[in-house]
């Protein structure tokens, strides 16, 4: 296999183990707290609708079941997608320390969700 594809594979898993781990952290600090879920996800994807011009079908519970389906697949698709693109950067040559990576890891995924939210 290409080193270039396999780094980015490896990436990508390291991607969504990442995120299922944030995620499961997430639940339970929602079970512990009693606090109700994140609305970010949702108007992650509202807004991206808006930006992209493509319109979210449908009445009106029917649209916010799918935005409700849609919106966490953004986060997951942010992790793999952000840890695909570390994995590419280290088959280039890029081996910055594991806290290096994670911080940027890190700020990519928020910058991208947060730039979808509130673009400048």
């Amino acid at each position: 296999m290409d080193h270039a594809l396999h780094s980015a594979l490896l990436g990508a898993a390291a991607g969504a183990a990442g995120t299922t781990a944030l995620n499961a952290l997430t639940y339970v600090d929602m079970a512990a707290r009693g606090r109700p879920a994140s609305s970010t996800p949702e108007t992650t994807v509202e807004r991206l609708s808006e930006v992209a011009h493509v319109p979210i079908p449908d009445d009106e519970q029917t649209r916010e079941n799918r935005v409700s389906g849609v919106g966490p697949l953004t986060g997951q698709l942010a992790g793999v997608g952000v840890g695909a693109l570390l994995g590419l950067a280290r088959a280039a040559g890029w081996r910055p320390a594991i806290g290096v990576s994670t911080a940027v890891a890190y700020g990519a995924v928020t910058a991208a969700v947060l730039e979808r939210l509130d673009p400048r």
